[in-house]
């Protein structure tokens, strides 16, 4: 069995979710459910679509996107949303 064989059973087993960062091959990056987002977001589900989606008026162009992960499960990148956190409290200042 490969390792991204391994991935995909984890993300079917409902285990943590993770894939490997093209850039730093070998390091793994976890990959964050709706409700870890709005967890370390503040936002609401609604809020974190309408950043996410370019018809809206809420639509963030910097805000992550997620990642289809089956038929109907999606995930964010967690250094994604982090980065986005860090960019959000720079801006404050």
């Amino acid at each position: 069995m490969t390792h991204q064989d391994n991935i995909a059973s984890s993300v079917e087993s409902g285990m943590e979710l993770a894939h490997f960062d093209q850039q730093k091959v070998g390091r793994p990056t976890r990959m964050l459910k709706i409700s870890e987002v709005i967890s370390r977001t503040g936002l609401s589900r609604s809020t974190i679509y309408n950043k996410i989606d370019c018809k809206s008026a809420g639509y963030d162009s910097t805000f992550p996107k997620q990642a289809k992960l089956g038929a109907r499960a999606v995930a964010w990148d967690e250094v994604e949303i982090e980065h986005w956190i860090q960019g959000q409290l720079r801006a404050r200042k």
